[in-house]
C-alpha cells in the first residue's frame, strides 16, 4: 500500500491556518475604532445644555442693540422737549406749581408783589417759563405809585430779554398815559437795542396821534 507524501504536511497546516484565522478574528474584535468615527460619537454625546444655547431665541436682543435702542428713544425725547428759552407756552413745571401759588394767593398787593420779583430774579432765575409767568402777574400787578419798580424789571440781565421786551410792550399799552410817557421817554436810549427801540417806536406813535 503506497502513502502519499503530502499527508503528513496535510495534517499540520489544517490545523496552522484555522489557528491563524481565529488570531485575526480576535484581533479585529478588540481593535479601536476607526478615526472618522469619533466625531460622530461624540456629538451624539454632547450634553442638552449644549444644544439649548445654540438653538435660542434669535429674536432677542443683544445688549448692543438695546443700548442703541435706548440711546436712540433718548434722542427721540430729547428733540420733542421744547426750548424752555423759546416757548413760554409750555405748563409752568410741575416742582414750580406749589411755590409760584402760594405767592399768587397773598392777599397782600405788596407782599404778592415782592414775592414774584424775588422769584423771577433770584430763586427761578434759570427757569424762563416761571420768570414768565411772574412777569405776566406783575404787568397788571405792579402799582404805579413806585415806577422805578418796572425799571427794575426792564433794565435787569437775569431775565431774558424777550420777555422783558415784552413786559415793557404789555406795560406800555395798558398803564395810565402818565406812566408809560415816562417809561418810554426814560428808556428810549437804552444801551439794550430791543428796549431802546420798543420805547422809541412808542413815542412815536404817540407824536402822530
Amino acid at each position: 500500500m503506497n502513502s502519499n507524501p503530502f499527508t503528513p504536511y496535510l495534517r499540520f497546516i489544517g490545523p496552522f491556518a484555522l489557528g491563524v484565522l481565529a488570531t485575526l478574528w480576535i484581533v479585529k474584535s478588540f481593535s479601536p475604532q476607526a478615526p472618522n468615527s469619533a466625531p460622530h460619537k461624540q456629538a451624539n454625546s454632547s450634553p442638552p445644555e449644549a444644544i439649548s444655547v445654540e438653538n435660542a431665541d434669535p429674536t432677542s436682543e443683544s445688549p448692543a442693540s438695546t443700548f442703541v435702542n435706548r440711546e436712540t428713544q433718548r434722542a427721540g425725547q430729547f428733540t420733542m422737549q421744547p426750548d424752555p428759552s423759546d416757548d413760554f407756552s409750555e405748563p409752568v413745571p410741575e416742582e414750580w406749581e406749589t411755590p409760584l401759588f402760594t405767592v399768587l394767593q397773598q392777599t397782600n398787593m405788596a407782599v404778592r408783589n415782592q414775592g414774584l420779583l424775588n422769584m423771577a430774579i433770584t430763586s427761578a432765575a434759570h427757569v424762563p417759563r416761571v420768570q414768565a409767568e411772574c412777569l405776566k402777574h406783575l404787568t397788571y400787578g405792579l402799582s404805579e405809585k413806585d415806577p422805578n419798580q418796572f425799571l427794575t424789571i426792564i433794565r435787569n440781565p437775569v431775565l431774558p430779554i424777550r420777555l422783558r421786551q415784552e413786559f415793557l410792550e404789555e406795560t406800555l399799552r395798558i398803564r395810565r398815559k402818565e406812566l408809560t410817557h415816562w417809561l418810554a421817554s426814560t428808556l428810549a436810549y437804552e444801551n439794550q437795542p430791543e428796549i431802546a427801540t420798543t420805547a422809541r417806536a412808542f413815542l412815536s406813535q404817540g407824536t402822530k396821534n
